[in-house]
């Protein structure tokens, strides 16, 4: 009779032999133990993506960031009178989304230079009605909304897979 063991690994473990094998039995195996999501390269690919995706690429969970912010917004509230608006909450997980889109796989978080004339940044595009986002403009009163250097990305595609796979988290930024 053979001897049952129990191996355990981290997913950090999981990862490198996911990478290192050429046995799809063995990519299967670890494949059924762990989110298939933990083996994607390219994180551009995930078009199942969530913000709690984003929290734990980013070594935390929803729930903590959630924790966090309601903590921020009570202080708020119990020492200035009035709570930390959603909008600036959205903000917040947009800024977190851009920070974990714009990291490279040597863990380089890419940050447009302000000073810079030459450099390509890339923003978000997507229709929140009756918004578009990148540019609006009204007359008689002259308004202009721009985009921001906080939240603009790296290269085009990255751009257009924060703006269409986050729309939630866009429609709570742009809502009073």
């Amino acid at each position: 009779m053979a001897k049952t063991r129990t191996i355990e690994l981290t997913e950090v473990q999981a990862k490198k032999m996911y990478e290192d094998t050429k046995d799809s039995g063995v990519k299967q195996i670890l494949e059924a133990n762990f989110d298939k999501k933990l083996f994607r390269k390219n994180i551009l690919e995930w078009d199942d993506i969530t913000f709690n995706d984003i929290c734990v690429l980013d070594g935390t969970t929803e729930e903590k960031f959630n924790i966090k912010w309601d903590a921020i917004s009570k202080f708020s509230q119990d020492n200035f009178g009035e709570p930390i608006s959603l909008n600036s909450i959205a903000f917040e997980k947009l800024k977190l989304i851009r920070k974990v889109l714009n990291t490279d796989e040597n863990g380089n978080v890419w940050s447009p230079d302000p000073d810079s004339t030459t450099e390509q940044r890339w923003y978000p595009y997507f229709y929140f009605a009756p918004f578009r986002f990148d540019v609006t403009h009204c007359n008689y009163g002259n308004v202009w909304a721009f985009c921001g250097l906080r939240l603009c990305s790296k290269s085009k595609s990255v751009a257009n897979f924060f703006g269409t796979h986050f729309t939630k988290e866009w429609e709570e930024f742009l809502k009073k």
